[in-house]
């Protein structure tokens, strides 16, 4: 057997967070994992035989061996961007690296791998399994969701009785409807060998509302085939009616792999050394082997990362979080799904990364292999765009819909003690004239300034705030009395009506501000707001450049 014809058996395989196709010389598929059936929306037997350029758009087999040969020579930035073709929905972006298998002295074939960076544009309706009584466009969009679910789905009462199932558990277990519906409980497709107790005493413990999550295997009835699974038992509620919900997940030949592991370690090198994913491998919580990829995610080289404790990756604060893991990884031999987390790196820096843990049996004991992919960028983006929702892209402060929520928090704290919550609502007065004479540029760097000047006017447990054009608002969470919030008003106006310079030309500017307070005035925070406002426009309206409480007291 050839090592082209063994790879899909290896361990990463079938657990790898991207796609991966096995190509001969010639660029035909030999063989692709789930993930690539995934990305590509088709099964494998389809997927065998055809050539890499029926299936991607502008990328042939001379684009791959080209793509096998940067990378053999560590070229960095190796791939390229191509689109899937696929039938009524907008083609899919992937990027798309290469490598050779057994490359002395001759390859085998190509492992090409694939990365989605482009979400499918269109759903895959499935088959429909509804319970009577569901009618509205929801609940339809809901059944379509719970049938086209990748794993097993069985919903159960609080005794064990099979309640619902989705459409995957019939093709699991090779049942039609009706006999599926004449089981009385999950046992009766164990296995007779297997203790039941153990399935039982999980299901006992979901039912009282705490989750587990274990493998187990179950028996199909037609032919009699033993099936490892990993099962999750959750209790849920279903209209008004406690129920139990066991994911299931095949993992048979992934049980597989990881019993031919320890007898593959030649071909599994072959597959990681040039995997886009960190790969790491360790044992009592040592690391034993990290490939490039992984080294890189950890700030050093191979033989920097080898040989060191896993836990000093960690920040100090996870790290009890990472023992208890740890624990269940070793003691358990319990799988950890792909969760998001933290981790430092050699120079120090924090990396955010996704991760996930097998364990399998290395020389007859137990060790762990995890897959980690640097998600740094993403996180960054994805905090940026948050930031940007609720913040003044002028001048950094938060916004109206920020401001609002912070005022709704702090109003709720006032209920359980006896401080002051105070809104002050300010316009600004005589600003027209800078953009009347300099324009607006000289306008923002205006605003700028202000909004420097009443974040210094402020504790850093209140808030500043811009709503829009020259008006801001000011919360001051947690005052004692009047004359707390009458310092901050006075410091306000005094820091506002200093000169302000812009582009060598001198303004004054003033302030009109109106003070609205909680529980005195209201507790409802639109409310709060809104009284606020019009006490800044009775300032307007007499005089200006002071302050007002709502209720007209100066």
């Amino acid at each position: 057997m050839t090592n082209i014809e063994t790879i899909e058996k290896e361990i990463l395989f079938g657990c790898s967070l991207i796609g991966i196709l096995v190509l001969d010389m010639n660029g035909a598929v030999i063989s692709c994992n789930d993930r690539a059936c995934a990305m590509l929306a088709d099964d494998r037997n389809n997927l065998k035989g055809n050539n890499v350029s029926d299936i991607f758009s502008g990328f042939g087999k001379d684009d791959a061996v080209a793509l096998a040969e940067d990378m053999k020579m560590d070229r960095a930035g190796s791939g390229v961007i191509a689109r899937t073709h696929k039938t009524g929905a907008p083609d899919d972006l992937v990027r798309l690296t290469a490598g050779y298998v057994n490359n002395d002295p001759e390859p085998d074939g190509l492992v090409v791998y694939l990365m989605e960076i482009a979400a499918r544009g269109a759903s895959c309706v499935r088959p429909q399994l509804a319970e009577p009584g569901y009618q509205d466009d929801k609940t339809e969009f809901l059944c379509n969701i719970f049938h086209g679910i990748q794993d097993s789905i069985i919903i159960h009462d609080l005794n064990g009785k099979i309640l619902s199932y989705n459409a995957k558990t019939l093709m699991l277990l090779g049942l039609d409807m009706e006999t599926l519906e004449s089981a009385k409980s999950f046992r009766d497709f164990s296995p007779e060998d297997i203790n039941s107790d153990v399935c039982q005493r999980y299901f006992k413990e979901a039912a009282e509302g705490h989750d587990r999550t274990f493998t187990w295997q179950l028996k199909r009835p037609s032919d009699g085939t033993v099936l490892d699974v990993e099962v999750f038992f959750t209790r849920i509620n279903k209209r008004d009616e406690a129920v139990v919900l066991s994911c299931i997940k095949d993992i048979t030949d992934k049980k597989k792999i990881e019993d031919e592991l320890v007898n593959s370690e030649k071909r599994y090198r072959q597959l990681v050394e040039y995997s886009p994913d960190g790969i790491v491998i360790h044992r009592d919580g040592i690391i034993k082997y990290v490939n490039p990829a992984g080294a890189r995610i950890f700030g050093g080289t191979e033989e920097d990362v080898m040989g060191r404790e896993v836990i000093q990756f960690f920040p100090d604060e996870d790290r009890e979080m990472i023992k208890a893991r740890l624990k269940q990884l070793y003691e358990n031999e319990q799988s950890m799904p792909v969760i998001e987390g933290r981790m430092v790196r050699l120079d120090g820096r924090i990396a955010f990364v996704e991760y996930a843990a097998i364990p399998f049996k290395m020389d007859g004991r137990t060790a762990v292999q995890v897959v980690i992919r640097d998600v740094t960028q993403k996180k960054i983006q994805e905090d940026y765009i948050k930031h940007m929702a609720l913040h003044d892209t002028l001048t950094g402060l938060p916004n109206r819909g920020l401001l609002t929520d912070r005022i709704a928090h702090s109003l709720e704290r006032r209920k359980r003690d006896k401080y002051m919550t105070a809104v002050l609502y300010i316009d600004l007065d005589g600003f027209k004239p800078v953009n009347d004479t300099l324009g607006h540029a000289a306008g923002d760097k205006a605003l700028k300034e202000i909004a420097d000047r009443l974040s210094r006017s402020i504790r850093k447990s209140d808030t500043a705030a811009r709503i829009g054009g020259d008006e801001f608002v000011i919360l001051l969470d947690a005052v004692h009395g009047r004359n707390e919030i009458e310092e901050v008003a006075e410091r306000v106006l005094e820091n506002i009506n200093k000169e302000l310079v812009i582009d060598k030309t001198v303004f004054h500017i003033g302030a009109s501000v109106g003070i609205g307070i909680c529980p005195e005035h209201t507790d409802d925070p639109v409310k709060l707001l809104a009284m606020a406002d019009r006490a800044m426009y009775k300032v307007k309206e007499s005089g200006k450049n002071r302050y007002l409480f709502c209720d007209g007291e100066n």
